[in-house]
């Protein structure tokens, strides 16, 4: 487990079940991040006591760590993915989870939000940080699907 550059305590979790750390080497043998993937299998597999296959794993992790969808999101996919024998992609598309990271595709909502939240985009250009906690979740009402750390970047850039 050297050799993925992972914490000595992450690699003895994961090294400690032969099973998990099957899993791990398979998912990162099938294009998922090492870290990431050491994080799902600790985060959420060993805790649930169900192994997915090495494919929904690294589906999974490739999708999050892309910024295609949230973590909450890829819980959710991976959980039916089990359920179902689905792939992590049909699952994504049936329940529209696709965030969108297209700062074009988004600037417009962005400036709606900034234009109907004029106090919060005032209080933010003043130095209350805090006032993005309100422009943010107009962003996220208004864009469910945007992905927030681009929103937040494009907020931050476009209130300056």
């Amino acid at each position: 487990m050297s050799q993925y550059g992972m914490p000595t305590h992450d690699a003895s979790l994961i090294a400690a079940e032969r099973g998990l750390a099957d899993l791990f080497e398979g998912a990162v043998r099938a294009g998922a991040a090492a870290k990431p993937a050491a994080n799902w299998i600790i985060g959420e597999v060993a805790p649930g006591g169900s192994i997915p296959s090495i494919t929904q794993l690294a589906d999974v992790v490739k999708l999050v760590t892309s910024g295609s969808i949230t973590r909450d999101q890829g819980r959710e996919v991976l959980a039916e993915s089990m359920r179902s024998h689905r792939s992590a992609g049909e699952i994504v598309a049936e329940r529209g989870f696709a965030q969108v990271s297209d700062e074009s595709a988004l600037e417009a909502i962005v400036r709606e939000v900034i234009a109907a939240n004029a106090k919060a985009a005032a209080d933010f250009r003043a130095g209350k940080e805090q006032a993005l906690g309100a422009l943010m979740a107009d962003m996220k009402k208004r864009a469910p699907q945007a992905n927030p750390k681009v929103a937040n970047e494009l907020l931050r850039k476009l209130l300056r």
